[in-house]
């Protein structure tokens, strides 16, 4: 009996150090991903700031300067929109790998998981 019961808990301890495990794996992917992200984004600001004073030197008239503006603006707010894409997957990824973590935590519990529903306002 004793060692039924000693041995059943030892299965469950082993169970949650795996299932503890694999919760790491999934956050340190999601920090990686999203470090490696962040570091895009400031590459990125650094770049739009290097231009846009590059092209003070460039111009030689305030509509010049302002059309070269108005054009380093765009491309700004299309890598911006780009990098907030990517952050966006990057979660939704992230999401969908803890959500399988906890519906196999709750199968080998023996609770059914219930599948996503309407939440309460």
């Amino acid at each position: 009996m004793k060692k039924d019961m000693f041995s059943n808990v030892e299965t469950f301890a082993q169970a949650g150090i795996e299932s503890m495990k694999k919760l790491g794996d999934i956050n340190l992917r999601a920090f990686e991903r999203m470090a490696e992200a962040q570091i895009g984004l400031v590459g990125t600001c650094v770049d739009s700031g290097v231009r846009q004073m590059s092209s003070f030197g460039k111009v030689k008239d305030v509509p010049a300067m302002m059309e070269e503006q108005m054009r380093l603006m765009n491309e700004m707010r299309d890598q911006l929109t780009e990098h907030g894409k990517r952050t966006t997957e990057i979660l939704t990824e992230a999401r969908t790998e803890l959500t399988a973590w906890w519906q196999d935590g709750m199968k080998s519990a023996g609770v059914a998981a219930k599948p996503e529903g309407k939440r309460a306002a």
